[in-house]
């Protein structure tokens, strides 16, 4: 079976985006992308080998996640190789990332790999849900931009956008939006779930709670995208839940359509003001737009809205 996952994983050709590429640059780089994942697999000095309850977690995240994607509308499977998961000691961790030193984990599109810090995910519940976020990243609609100098880089992963041959600055677009959703995504799942990790893992409902609030759920997130969904919801004339559902569909959807009733409730530009949500460097600038976002959102006066739409993107610049 991990052959024909490694097979697969190897022969999955990226989508460039972007730009007009000249003749045979797109198959190169899809090669290039291919050298990659391929060296990604290789297990490297610090890594920590994976137990037989490892492989049985790392089984179960696919089979969840694979269980999920049928719900939304999707036939297709997670086929997350083992070899694509790197369990490393908190020093390992931080030496190779010191910029994410608190993260339970991370993931790198360009060669599909995910990174797994077991000095925070110290426990059977964290450790699943961190590869089950990361899994998500991995399973989200992607595609690839190559710079005119030949630089390669994710375009779109899930709701996330970067748009390099537009501009320099403000990328990561959806960045947040896009971490809520993965956020709510593993919330769903272990939810459903909740008899089945037990049994397996001893992983009880009171162990789940502990996992789901990371970064993606800050209150007042919570309260942007409830009030989205709410209004949503109320356009529509649908129940909030299928609002909730469509947006968790469009993480792996080939377009972001779902997300345009935004712009028609709440005005031309809202979801260019969404997409400012954690899309910078600086910790003190998300801290102060999101405040300023959840505003933009709440408010409801109209007049009052496009003042601090325009705050918002006098700030942005």
């Amino acid at each position: 079976m991990l052959c024909i996952w490694y097979i697969e994983v190897m022969d999955k050709k990226p989508e460039f985006i972007g730009r007009k590429y000249p003749e045979g640059l797109i198959k190169r780089s899809q090669d290039t992308m291919k050298e990659w994942r391929k060296d990604a697999l290789e297990p490297f000095e610090g890594e920590i080998e994976k137990t037989a309850d490892d492989l049985l977690m790392i089984g179960t995240v696919n089979d969840l996640i694979t269980e999920e994607l049928k719900k939304l509308g999707f036939e297709k499977e997670s086929k997350i190789t083992p070899e694509q998961i790197h369990l490393m000691p908190r020093e390992v961790f931080i030496k190779k990332f010191p910029n994410n030193v608190n993260s339970k984990g991370l993931f790198q599109s360009t060669d599909q790999t995910i990174y797994i810090n077991k000095g925070e995910a110290d426990i059977r519940a964290l450790m699943i849900s961190a590869i089950l976020h990361e899994s998500i990243h991995l399973n989200s609609s992607d595609k690839y931009y190559r710079d005119p100098e030949g630089g390669i880089s994710d375009a779109r992963v899930g709701y996330r956008l970067n748009s390099l041959w537009k501009e320099a600055k403000n990328q990561n677009k959806l960045k947040g939006f896009n971490e809520f959703m993965v956020e709510f995504t593993v919330n769903r799942i272990l939810e459903r779930n909740a008899r089945l990790l037990e049994e397996r893992f001893g992983i009880t409902e009171k162990d789940i709670e502990g996992t789901i609030y990371g970064v993606g759920f800050h209150p007042a997130r919570v309260k942007i995208v409830e009030t989205i969904v709410k209004k949503v919801a109320e356009y529509r004339n649908i129940d909030q839940g299928k609002v909730i559902t469509d947006f968790e569909r469009g993480q792996f959807s080939n377009t972001i359509l779902a997300l345009k009733d935004i712009d028609i409730v709440f005005g031309q530009g809202s979801i260019r003001i969404l997409g400012f949500l954690d899309s910078f460097k600086n910790r003190e600038h998300n801290a102060k737009i999101e405040k300023m976002i959840e505003l933009y959102f709440v408010t409801e006066d109209l007049g009052e809205r496009k003042k601090i739409k325009e705050e918002i993107l006098s700030f942005a610049d």
